[in-house]
């Protein structure tokens, strides 16, 4: 029996009475082996090349489907590269991936990719940007994405987006946007009062802030075969500090308990329509709130797999949140919540990644049983 499972057993029989739904041993070892997965990718650093033989990416790089039904704009099939060429990916002027094709020992080609990236925030000493490179190959059968193409079909379908930011580290990255999408998001008192004691802010501005949705694109290019398209809240405005009375912009981004309505979209599917989720995303958020402010089942167990995803100041950070969540906030709503908000804090590309990881696992379980 493992130790999340032994944690299990003693759990007192009240607690489980009180709790919605069950969750067996072998998930709760499910979502450890989420964040040891996402930890083991993490472990292997990428070694830096020699900078490849540059050839220019044409137009005979982009991606079509077998039959000449060409693929979604934003993608690039690795069977174009010419023999002993490669394919050049920009990123927002922000990363270069370079995929280059393999020859053997005989200088035969393959149908095998080294994937390189060049990224604005690895400098070498002197001012020289490396090319890093990612452990292992790729084959003729993936397709590469363009993070920065598949965002400008997203602003192709809505009047605007504010507030871009483009974050990333080798071979991941992270865009994200404000839509004028308005909701109602801290509408209950328990979900006000959690809001102004992590903020400091007085619990009367609350009602002055204005929640809008947030759109996450997330992309990695390491054989993933996929896009993802979270949506967010993004809660701003003025408000009173509590202690001082000085009013200050304040922010908060709860990137989690929307999770179960986001997309994963594969290289060569189709994006679906933004503006249509959002004319129907208040209902969506209401329903799936009303069962998470409810969840309380194995919370300890859950927490225990959150907090290994972050570095050692932010495990202390989310510590000190959990200790305080008790009475009505000892719900799975309010833990994600205050999973954001340590996020926030000190930001970090690869802890995003292991987090939504684990609480997929866990919204995979509660959704499909609430069906």
């Amino acid at each position: 029996m493992t130790e999340e499972a032994k944690k299990m057993d003693s759990i007192s029989e009240d607690f489980i009475e009180k709790a919605i739904g069950s969750v067996s041993d072998e998930e709760v070892t499910e979502i450890a082996d989420a964040v040891a997965e996402a930890e083991e990718h993490d472990e292997a650093p990428p070694e830096e090349a020699n900078e490849p033989e540059s050839v220019e990416t044409s137009a005979e790089t982009t991606a079509e489907v077998q039959e000449e039904v060409p693929g979604p704009s934003w993608t690039f099939d690795l069977s174009d590269i010419p023999d002993k060429g490669n394919m050049i990916i920009e990123e927002f002027g922000q990363q270069s991936y370079m995929f280059q094709r393999v020859s053997d020992p005989a200088d035969e080609t393959t149908d095998k990719f080294l994937v390189f990236c060049k990224d604005a925030n690895i400098i070498q000493e002197g001012g020289a940007q490396p090319w890093v490179t990612l452990p292992g190959v790729l084959t003729n059968r993936y397709t590469a994405a363009s993070i920065e193409k598949f965002v400008s079909v997203i602003e192709g379908q809505l009047e605007s987006v504010e507030d871009q930011s483009f974050l990333h580290v080798p071979f991941k990255n992270i865009w994200s946007g404000i839509t004028e999408k308005q909701i109602e998001y801290f509408s209950d008192e328990v979900a006000k009062m959690l809001f102004a004691l992590v903020s400091g802010a007085d619990i009367e501005s609350v009602d002055n802030l204005t929640s809008k949705i947030k759109i996450i694109v997330t992309n990695s290019y390491d054989g993933s075969k996929s896009l993802r398209l979270d949506y967010a809240v993004s809660t701003a405005g003025k408000a009173k500090n509590a202690e001082t009375g000085e009013v200050n912009d304040l922010v908060l981004n709860d990137y989690l308990n929307l999770c179960n309505i986001s997309h994963t979209i594969v290289h060569m599917g189709h994006l679906t329509e933004i503006s249509s989720d959002l004319a129907n995303i208040q209902s969506q958020i209401d329903s799936s709130i009303a069962i998470l402010k409810e969840y309380d089942l194995n919370l300890d167990q859950i927490f225990d797999q959150i907090i290994k995803c972050f570095r050692k100041d932010g495990r202390e950070l989310l510590g000190s949140y959990f200790e305080n969540l008790i009475g009505d906030y000892r719900k799975l709503y309010y833990l994600l919540l205050v999973t954001s908000i340590t996020m926030d804090r000190d930001y970090n590309v690869n802890e995003h990644f292991k987090v939504r990881s684990v609480v997929d696992k866990i919204f995979n379980r509660i959704f499909r049983t609430n069906v």
